[in-house]
């Protein structure tokens, strides 16, 4: 065989640097084995940190991936058979700039943080993170990687941390028992993706680490350093018992003015138990659960909005391995449909490329969201008591969901739910999954199709048939590089389709988009670091091919100094509306402009604002009118201890003049100010120390209308008739210790109470005090 001649081998070698520029070259090490165990006051003052594995961060990971570090910083890592133990040194040039807090856990994510990622399957797709601030408090949370790096804080795990400052900057020491892990099931030496990181929250945030980082490589933990050991693990009976007890007493009144009922102190027991089967296999289940939600959601303002509100999920038997049951393009569970169960049990686990879940659980009550394309609906399902009131009906629910890896980066999986009562069900299976199709090129999809049958009332309440059946598809391509984007989106929902046990707010919809974005980076020294110019065209038709909407979507971002992420755009859409007062639909062309600013100048204060102006649908008269809409949140660091936050919505309509058809009359109807609304949202907490903290909670929202421009206000309905006064006030002060995420005491007072157009000012319509105490048995 003859040489390859120059010109020839000289092309080879081209196109193999081509294709393999990417690899990144991780590196391998053994895990240091050491029977002792450090105690963890944040001072790295025991010999044992000079036996164990030394890494230096040396790199930038973001904003400039692979650049020279801004600080030195030394990590620490072994285990001893029960524990992983890891310890940090941040040396810092000018520690009177080291920014942190006291905090409750998760909740300081503007401080100084260190923190370890642990890819403990090695499949190079899903890891644990647990940062730590220089006060000590604790942040833990499960992050993914099939497509971009996706985190969650929502998982909470018992781990142990120390920090310390010093006057050349901070240390933090750390122990995380192998039992609050999941990890394969092996005899053999074990490896896996451990990457360090430092926040380093200065001028920009900058993130450091061990990881030479390259933006041309679009995963994360493909790039972590491999460890290779943990032969003396042990793996324990992972076994945690979780007694709950909850003492309240509320005080109601339907009437104002009135008398105030209560049906005297509520007292209530309940158990969690958490078994760690296998090192990669976890049974929960719940007895009689407190799922009472004990600190308020974050205020939304539900004006002008058609459509179901999102509310994140808090309550622990659900968080834990909620990972488990994500789906690729539609969020098919969604767990707070579960309100009221009595008793709950959730299996989930990982072994080799397969992974699983199952949930069982029962319902007092039975809420979901029907969704349509003008907007969604909640059903209640009850029925009539002796007493002619109505009492919730309660159902029986089944969750079951299968992934399995395939090749380096591609999955596919399935995930079936089903819930079911009297006369009433609603089954649905899905198949999801996504393939790497390149180093830049991937392709995600989902396939659910779902049955539901309804009861007799729902029928004839939204006009429903009594079975219903139909299908969801959705695919999106995405084609990702350093300097561009370009994503292309498909979704079908069929009219009939439902997803109960999840949040699925739209259907009668094929919806298309394509989406470019351009990227472009600065120098260290620049104080813009990133700019991004996105242009966006989506189109929604409904299944009988009319279109609902064309919308085309313009928008500059920059990421600057002061941590400042800043952004402008225009949006152009043609949307198709219908209501009662316009049964036949009309066609409305929107004109919106959008900014918003996002900045941290210092520690001690935070601000955001955003807002939007120009033609928006008036959804309650189905016209057009001209809205401005600000969000804005302000958070204030005073001293270590006391913290405030305060969220405030701000949004008005300007309707035009115009002629409606009222029951069969023409009626001419006079422009103005519609409504005009505002929400606020404020919190504050005061942190003695970072397990003990007293909190106070105030919302507030009043949305001030002009009847005399609501189309229903004329009509022969009364039921449907605006009020021009609609305020609501409510209030909270709760006193918390927290020894850890599970073992914890609450205590607190709330209230609330509204006013409409028959009450001279608010007045409270209740008021609750309430204990709740929860303790974490380990065994």
């Amino acid at each position: 065989m003859k040489p390859f001649n120059t010109p020839l081998r000289t092309l080879v070698l081209a196109y193999l640097c081509l294709f393999t520029s990417n690899v990144q070259a991780s590196k391998g090490y053994t895990l240091k084995h050491i029977p002792q165990t450090p105690n963890l006051d944040g001072i790295i003052d025991e010999g044992v940190w000079q036996q164990a594995n030394q890494f230096e961060l040396d790199y930038e990971y973001s904003p400039g991936p692979g650049n020279p570090a801004k600080a030195k910083t030394t990590a620490y890592i072994y285990e001893d058979g029960e524990r992983l133990h890891i310890a940090f040194y941040a040396f810092d040039p000018n520690p009177q700039d080291i920014r942190a807090h006291l905090a409750d856990r998760d909740e300081f994510s503007g401080d100084d943080r260190l923190g370890v990622t642990l890819d403990t399957f090695n499949g190079e797709r899903e890891a644990y993170e647990f940062y730590v601030n220089p006060y000590g408090a604790q942040m833990e949370g499960r992050m993914e990687d099939y497509d971009g790096w996706r985190g969650s804080n929502s998982w909470n795990g018992i781990w142990y941390s120390a920090a310390k400052i010093h006057a050349d900057g901070w240390s933090v020491e750390m122990s995380i028992p192998f039992k609050a892990l999941r990890f394969p099931n092996s005899d053999q030496a074990l490896t896996w993706g451990i990457a360090f990181f430092r926040a380093y929250p200065r001028e920009l945030e900058y993130w450091l680490s061990d990881v030479p980082a390259k933006r041309s490589i679009r995963c994360n933990l493909c790039q972590f350093n491999k460890a290779v050991g943990f032969e003396s693990v042990k793996p324990g009976q992972n076994f945690q018992l979780t007694p709950t007890v909850t003492l309240g007493k509320t005080e109601s009144r339907e009437d104002i003015p009135g008398e105030w009922e209560s049906d005297g102190v509520e007292q209530s027991a309940g158990l969690d138990l958490r078994w760690g089967v296998t090192q990669n296999s976890v049974l929960n289940a719940t007895i009689n659960p407190d799922f009472s939600q004990v600190e308020a959601d974050a205020a939304q303002l539900d004006v002008n909005n058609t459509y179901s509100l999102f509310l994140e999920e808090r309550r622990p038997f659900f968080l834990d391995g909620a990972d488990y049951f994500t789906t690729n393009r539609f969020r098919f569970v969604h767990t707070r449909n579960i309100a009221d169960p009595d008793i709950g049990v959730k299996h989930t686990g990982k072994t080799g490329d397969h992974s699983y879940g199952l949930i069982l659980a029962n319902d007092n009550s039975t809420n979901f969201i029907l969704p349509g394309n003008q907007g969604s609906d909640i059903v209640e399902l009850t029925e009539e008591t002796p007493t002619d009131d109505e009492a919730p009906i309660g159902s029986n629910i089944a969750i079951a969901r299968y992934k399995k890896d395939v090749g380096e980066r591609s999955a596919i999986g399935g995930l079936f739910t089903h819930r079911t009562a009297d006369n009433y069900n609603n089954t649905m299976a899905t198949v999801d999954g996504i393939t790497w199709l390149s180093e830049y090129d991937a392709l995600s999809y989902q396939l659910a199709y779902a049955e539901s049958s309804n009861p007799q009332a729902v029928q004839a309440e939204y006009d429903l048939a009594a079975e219903q059946s139909d299908h969801a598809f959705a695919v999106e391509y995405i084609h990702d590089t350093p300097d561009y984007k370009i994503e292309a989106d498909y979704r079908n929902i069929g009219k009939d389709f439902r997803a109960d046990m999840g949040f699925v707010t739209k259907a009668d919809i094929i919806e298309s988009s394509i989406e470019g974005v351009l990227k472009y980076y600065g120098e260290p020294a620049d104080f813009v670091s990133e700019r991004y110019y996105i242009a966006k065209y989506k189109t929604i038709d409904d299944q009988n091919d009319q279109r609902i909407m064309t919308e085309s979507k313009l928008i500059g971002e920059v990421n600057a100094g002061w941590q400042s992420n800043s952004a402008i755009g225009i949006t152009v859409r043609d949307q198709y509306y219908e209501n009662d007062f316009n049964p036949t639909g009309e066609h409305f062309d929107e004109q919106l402009l959008f900014a918003k600013i996002k900045v941290k100048p210092s520690s001690s204060i935070r601000l955001k604002v955003s807002s939007d102006y120009g033609d928006r649908i008036d959804y309650a008269n189905a016209q057009i009118g001209r809205v401005l809409n600000v969000h804005t949140e302000v958070g204030m660091n005073f001293g270590k201890h006391l913290k405030i936050d305060l969220t405030h919505n701000f949004n008005t309509l300007d309707v035009d003049e115009g002629i409606s058809d009222i029951e069969g009359i023409p009626t001419h109807f006079e422009g103005g100010i519609l409504y005009t609304a505002n929400q606020t949202d404020l919190r504050l907490n005061y942190q003695f120390s970072i397990r003990s903290r007293l909190k106070f909670v105030v919302q507030y929202t009043d949305v001030e209308r002009d009847a005399t421009l609501y189309r229903a206000n004329y009509d022969l309905d009364e039921d449907n008739d605006i009020d021009a006064v609609n305020k609501s006030l409510s209030s909270q002060l709760i006193y918390s210790y927290k020894l850890n995420s599970q073992s914890l005491f609450y205590f607190g007072y709330s209230d609330g109470g509204y006013q409409d157009d028959d009450l001279p000012a608010i007045e409270k319509d209740y008021r609750s005090v309430f204990a709740k105490f929860s303790y974490a048995w380990q065994n």
